[in-house]
């Protein structure tokens, strides 16, 4: 506090008075008709100003660093009770999620709910007169799986469709649309095109919102790719509403045709890296924004994100380990390695290798190859700890854990 005693202190109203006295964080000054308290430095924003320059300065100064703390206190506190807020949301959304999982995650008593998967499945549909509405709506409903000629209603399966993954539209013998799925609905009760209600019994449904990507030049094939499916069941009236698991040569076959009529599809990341893959980070910055992409998967708690990130770090060989506020946080080289990763992106990229990002990670860093460290594996295994699970002795195929130190 700048040393007020004998100032000369000018008020709005009370005019001139001299600083008598300091009592904490209050200066008393006298004045021709009173003797008032006020707080320091707060008095000087708006009642206050000192007659003496230097001593204005002084006491500006100060006064600048205590509102600077204010807002500080301030920011903190509300950064805080945001804080206090999400977490509150994220156990109620746990608690939600689990209700959900009892109420429509078992399927003749067995819960068959995945949290994540490592890879993006491929399905085809068969939506012909559906189409319109389904598209207007970005979704689909789905009665099951079919995987073989044979009359099969695999609904077991349905459950296993998680964001991310690849569903080709089909439309009157052309592909005329490629969508990423978004989210799951089952047990629902809807009317389809037909009119027909749905609800529960062996009319159970999964409602699947997509992202659709409309093809500007549909895809028609005359060829056995897709009468493979369209021939399939003959003792069914169709195969509408059901979808059909791909294998990979058939899914690449399928979307190797719609990019070479469509090149817009090529500005679809999470399409395009199942063809070409996603190039690698070229800056620290690129390197920092996918570490903050697996923080907010793992603050978030909320699945598919949560466990994939999990996963990722317990199934990781080479990390990234950055120390922050005096706690250290590992980021597998997989994925951060890789420009504008997510979880989408990298469960769809056939072509995520340590062996292309690892590299990249070395030459951005400027610290070479990944190298063990004793002291970070220590670390490492008490982070998983924190996360909730056990490290590994090993990386994927058996490899030691390597680091890079930040």
């Amino acid at each position: 506090m700048v040393n007020l005693i004998g100032e000369k202190i000018k008020h709005k109203i009370l005019g001139i008075g001299t600083v008598i006295s300091v009592e904490g964080n209050h200066i008393i000054i006298k004045f021709p008709s009173k003797t008032s308290k006020f707080v320091y430095p707060s008095a000087f924003e708006k009642f206050l100003i000192p007659e003496d320059k230097k001593t204005a300065d002084a006491v500006n100064a100060e006064l600048m660093t205590a509102i600077e703390a204010e807002v500080k206190k301030k920011a903190e506190e509300e950064a805080k009770k945001v804080e206090e807020e999400q977490k509150s949301l994220y156990l109620q959304q746990e608690k939600e999620n689990k209700k959900q999982i009892r109420k429509s995650g078992k399927v003749k008593g067995k819960d068959i709910i995945k949290k994540t998967r490592n890879d993006a499945l491929k399905y085809l549909v068969f939506q012909d007169k559906c189409y319109d509405e389904e598209f207007s709506g970005q979704f689909i409903h789905v009665y099951g799986i079919k995987k073989n000629d044979r009359v099969f209603y695999y609904k077991e399966p349905l459950f296993d469709v998680m964001s991310g993954d690849i569903i080709f539209h089909c439309v009157n013998g052309y592909l005329r649309a490629i969508s990423i799925v978004k989210d799951r609905l089952v047990n629902n009760v809807y009317t389809d095109c037909t009119g027909k209600n749905h609800i529960n019994g062996d009319e159970d449904s999964l409602k699947i919102d997509c992202e659709y990507h409309v093809l500007k030049n549909p895809v028609k094939y005359k060829d056995d790719i897709l009468e493979i499916y369209s021939k399939q069941d003959k003792d069914v009236n169709d195969n509408k509403k059901y979808l059909f698991g791909l294998d990979e040569k058939l899914a690449e076959h399928l979307l190797t045709d719609a990019f070479s009529k469509n090149k817009f599809l090529n500005s679809i990341d999470v399409l395009s890296v199942n063809l070409y893959g996603a190039p690698v980070i070229t800056s620290r910055e690129e390197l920092f924004d996918n570490c903050r992409v697996l923080d907010e998967y793992i603050a978030s708690r909320r699945d598919p994100e949560y466990s994939y990130a999990l996963d990722l770090i317990k199934n990781g060989i080479c990390f990234v380990a950055i120390k922050n506020n005096g706690e250290y946080k590992f980021y597998p080289s997989r994925f951060v390695g890789y420009q504008g990763n997510s979880r989408s992106k990298h469960m769809n990229n056939c072509w995520r290798d340590g062996r292309e990002t690892n590299p990249a990670i070395g030459a951005v860093l400027r610290k070479g190859e990944p190298l063990p460290n004793i002291e970070l594996e220590v670390l490492y295994r008490e982070y998983c700890e924190k996360l909730g699970f056990e490290a590994r002795d090993k990386g994927s195929f058996g490899n030691e854990h390597k680091y890079w130190n930040i």
